[in-house]
């Protein structure tokens, strides 16, 4: 089960640096995911590690070795790609055999690896059908075969299930990773979907611009994003400014029209302008204010009913808009115009120094 370690790793096309002096490790056997906005240098990335892209600086160890100058054919990786690259001449057997043709494998061998590859892949009912006989799940499951048979123990994958209808694509993304750790594999998977990601990865690097701003679990990058965009990219959170009044193990801000609220512990002056964060799940809407616990006034302005939840967007009495996302299981319902208090508990307040410039940090690219 190779490891994967990209040192220093630059790629520049002219002007525009796609991947910029970035260290990353991909561990044995793991499930990692590279999640991002569309031209963050994720893909640059995965093609740099496939050797399909040469970087300008830096290099790349797989399993320990330095593979830098060697060519993809000779790296031992299988590529899944967005777009199925399988030749429609041939059946789905022909397909995951063709590479080992070409390396001039006895036909037993050949055998041999296709058939385990098919059965691995839930393909052997179709290992007579052609591609146009095929959905876009089985031939998604036809690409993963074919690397499976070649023997390769790294598998990169670009966009694997971006083809894939929404509700296959939720399936079959179970089934993909299911797959990759029931082999043993160690996998990297490029997507833009935060969901995907943090369903999939054992661990997900955030990039932004060509850098990575976090790596972690999904379960860390959740609870604890090291930076505004990273809380804006992954899941849904409200964010509202105000000024650092205590801090410490719990610190408390002042927001516009005077309201306090008290948040997590942090090491920011008293004074210091701040950017906080909730998410919008972590927030109740309740009748009237709960002793003891961040209560904010405001009216609804808007209530939509979606089966599971209920989304509202309620304006604070100070102006400021927050969006909440509450179980229907609650069983309340609150009707636009109605008076509100929105209750979270200080530990889910994410406190952040207030940047440079916030529109940048808010935006999703």
């Amino acid at each position: 089960m190779p490891d994967v370690r990209l040192v220093n790793v630059t790629k520049r096309y002219g002007r525009v640096i796609a991947v910029e002096g970035l260290n990353l490790h991909v561990r044995d056997g793991e499930y990692f995911v590279l999640l991002g906005p569309s031209g963050c240098g994720k893909t640059t990335t995965l093609r740099i590690i496939a050797g399909l892209t040469k970087p300008d600086e830096g290099r790349v160890y797989i399993d320990g070795r330095d593979v830098s100058g060697i060519p993809p054919e000779d790296r031992n990786i299988g590529l899944v790609f967005q777009h199925f690259e399988i030749f429609p001449f041939m059946t789905v057997y022909e397909n995951v055999a063709y590479s080992l043709m070409i390396q001039g494998l006895d036909e037993e061998e050949i055998e041999r690896r296709v058939y385990q590859a098919l059965e691995v892949a839930g393909l052997n009912e179709v290992a007579d059908r052609y591609p146009e006989e095929l959905g876009a799940p089985e031939l998604q499951r036809c690409s993963i075969a074919r690397a499976l048979a070649k023997g390769s123990r790294l598998l990169l994958l670009d966009e694997p299930l971006g083809s894939l209808d929404p509700e296959t694509r939720e399936r079959f993304r179970f089934t993909l990773r299911s797959l990759v750790k029931g082999r043993g594999l160690t996998a990297i998977h490029v997507t833009h979907d935060q969901e995907e990601a943090m369903a999939i990865a054992d661990r997900i690097a955030v990039f932004r611009r060509g850098r990575v701003l976090q790596v972690g679990t999904p379960m860390e990058l959740y609870e604890r994003p090291a930076s505004i965009f990273v809380a804006n990219f992954v899941g849904e959170t409200n964010f509202l400014e105000g000024v650092i009044e205590r801090s410490g193990e719990r610190s408390l801000v002042r927001l516009r029209g005077d309201l306090l609220i008290e948040a997590g512990g942090s090491n920011l002056r008293a004074g210091s302008r701040v950017v906080i964060g909730v998410r919008r799940e972590n927030i109740l809407l309740e009748e009237g204010k709960a002793e003891g616990l961040n209560a904010l006034p405001g009216r609804v302005i808007r209530a939509a009913f979606l089966g599971k939840i209920i989304r509202y967007r309620v304006e604070l009495d100070n102006g400021d808009l927050v969006e909440v996302k509450q179980p229907t299981r609650l069983g309340r319902f609150f009707g636009e115009g109605e008076r509100v208090y929105l209750i979270f508990p200080a530990e889910k307040v994410l406190v952040y120094p207030y940047p440079e410039d916030l529109r940048y940090e808010l935006a999703l690219r």
